[in-house]
């Protein structure tokens, strides 16, 4: 995978890695996840937040911090998305992510499809596609 793809070479290789639209599945993690990550197919990769606030500005319903000493220290996703407008916006924090450490670990073409189509360098965050990279 590179930069210089098309969007449909994109999506046609999350298709040949068995990425299929309405799946449930998820594929195994790149990375460690933050051990506070609720489970599901969005997660903050452990050791990498900055807190810049972006991702629980953008989506607070969906974002926390872990707090150590009286201090935010580690943002995670206390639950996954449940609307289509969620699901918008939890797209959305895996590409503004200021570390690239939010991601995306499953196999479900349609929201591939919704990350790649508005943010085509962010396929480097689907776990499912980063697989070669890693």
């Amino acid at each position: 995978m590179n930069t210089n793809q098309s969007t449909t070479d994109i999506l046609r290789h999350a298709a040949s890695l068995g990425a299929v639209s309405g799946s449930q599945r998820l594929c195994s993690r790149s990375h460690r996840a933050h051990h506070l990550n609720s489970d599901g197919a969005f997660y903050v990769e452990d050791e990498i937040c900055l807190v810049c606030d972006l991702p629980h500005d953008v989506a607070p319903e969906l974002i926390d911090y872990e707090i150590k000493d009286g201090h935010p220290n580690h943002c995670f996703f206390k639950r996954q998305p449940n609307t289509e407008d969620e699901l918008l916006r939890a797209s959305e924090i895996v590409h503004l992510s200021c570390c690239n450490g939010l991601r995306y670990c499953g196999t479900d073409l349609d929201i591939i499809k919704k990350i790649v189509e508005a943010w085509p360098d962010s396929y480097s965050q689907i776990d499912l596609l980063s697989k070669e990279n890693s």
